[in-house]
């Protein structure tokens, strides 16, 4: 984030937002001439997500650059009152195409070698209440 003279955005802000449109995450460059931000984008919403810049009160000193820490590419960049989709790849695996059932990711107790295995559920006594 840039502001041009130096005093912060003046009241202009950012919003990221994800594909259903919820908002994740909003700030702004309180103060100065340049900061940063970080943003973790969760691909099991979808690969791409919304960032709006407002206005503020001297838009024309605002300027930003979206960039991915990962590779060090430029993924965008603008000014004041702009709007544009970020895109992280591909589109995630849909929930239906997940193995059934999900693995737990709890840690399971180790087996017990002092019991013999049991082939099921032991039925009940029938005619009983």
């Amino acid at each position: 984030m840039t502001d041009t003279y130096g005093d912060g955005w003046n009241g202009a802000y950012w919003t990221w937002t994800n594909p259903n449109g919820d908002q994740q995450k909003s700030g702004t460059l309180a103060t100065g001439s340049s900061g940063e931000d970080t943003f973790c984008v969760w691909a099991a919403v979808g690969p791409c997500y919304t960032l709006s810049v407002g206005a503020g009160s001297y838009p024309n000193e605002i300027s930003w650059t979206v960039m991915n820490d990962a590779t060090g590419e430029v993924e965008a960049t603008g000014g004041a009152s702009e709007t544009v989709e970020v895109c992280t790849g591909s589109a995630p695996p849909s929930i239906s195409a997940l193995p059934s059932p999900v693995p737990s990711l709890a840690p399971s107790a180790a087996p017990s070698t002092s019991a013999a295995p049991t082939a099921g559920p032991t039925p009940l006594p029938s005619g009983g209440t």
